[in-house]
């Protein structure tokens, strides 16, 4: 969960997220007005849905919601400054510049090494070791250690952390735990022509209702129905799954023709899909 940050405008508390996210419920309420009021209009709309094809995401992840303390409409970075200028022009210039200071606060982080060089002398020189004992690479060693403690640098382990490196590392030397990335797991499975048409509708159901939530979404939301986040979900949180299991079937099925004739009509909607295509038709 993000820590929140809390920042005084005119004597006023604006909360963020420490990933620059803006407590859009409780600043509106300074200003007399409500987020959704915003979140109505054509042209905010408009900019959601051009700016969730930008980021190549959905909208629950730059709109969110929140219940509890704090709680309440929660806008992504993209989001917060055009909402700020809704409320107040003043307040968004304050708005940008807050935004700015957590990012840059968010680098500067990220830029500082969780643990000092001598610190990790102990871990480079149980490396050296393993290398030479199992004539393995350096890179192949650290490869390891990035894998086992999710880090993308050595620098990134905390001094804790370093400790526990050297006692994997020295695990690794002596043969006591041999962790190596493993391949991914394949398996066989018999499948009959009519399961595989079986599994070719799925898909196309599943096609289908893709389409059909997209051409309702904006229906339900022009009605303000609490519906319409999990309309728009399932509309285009899922385009990755149907792509991807497109792949999947063409590769499975592709001994076999498309006959306008028997189920295997299928075919034609699973093999002219476009995994490129946003809009999916229904």
């Amino acid at each position: 969960m993000s820590n929140i940050i809390t920042a005084d405008y005119n004597g006023t508390q604006v909360f963020f997220q420490d990933d620059a996210y803006l407590n859009a419920t409780a600043i509106a309420k300074h200003f007399n007005k409500l987020p959704n009021e915003w979140l109505r209009l054509e042209s905010t709309q408009e900019y959601i849905d051009l700016l969730c094809k930008k980021l190549n995401t959905g909208k629950s992840r730059i709109l969110k919601t929140t219940r509890g303390v704090n709680g309440g409409t929660w806008l992504h970075r993209r989001l917060a400054v055009p909402f700020a200028r809704w409320l107040n022009v003043e307040f968004a210039i304050w708005c940008d510049e807050e935004i700015e200071k957590i990012l840059i606060g968010q680098k500067q982080q990220l830029a500082l090494p969780a643990s000092t060089v001598d610190e990790r002398t102990g871990l480079r020189e149980a490396v050296n070791v393993l290398v030479a004992k199992r004539k393995l690479t350096h890179s192949e060693v650290y490869g390891f250690i990035h894998q086992r403690f999710n880090v993308e640098k050595i620098e990134q382990l905390t001094a804790e952390q370093i400790l526990q490196a050297i006692e994997y590392v020295q695990k690794l030397t002596i043969g006591v735990e041999i962790t190596l990335p493993s391949p991914e797991k394949k398996y066989t499975f018999e499948f009959t022509e009519y399961e595989l048409q079986k599994l070719a509708w799925l898909w196309f159901a599943f096609k289908r209702g893709v389409g059909t939530f997209q051409h309702i979404h904006k229906a339900f939301e022009a009605l303000g129905s609490n519906l319409s986040p999990q309309i728009y979900g399932q509309a285009y949180e899922y385009l990755s799954v149907l792509r991807s299991s497109n792949q999947i079937l063409n590769r499975i099925t592709e001994e076999f023709e498309a006959d306008p004739m028997t189920s295997w009509r299928v075919l034609t909607h699973l093999r002219e899909f476009n995994p490129k295509a946003v809009k999916i038709d229904f």
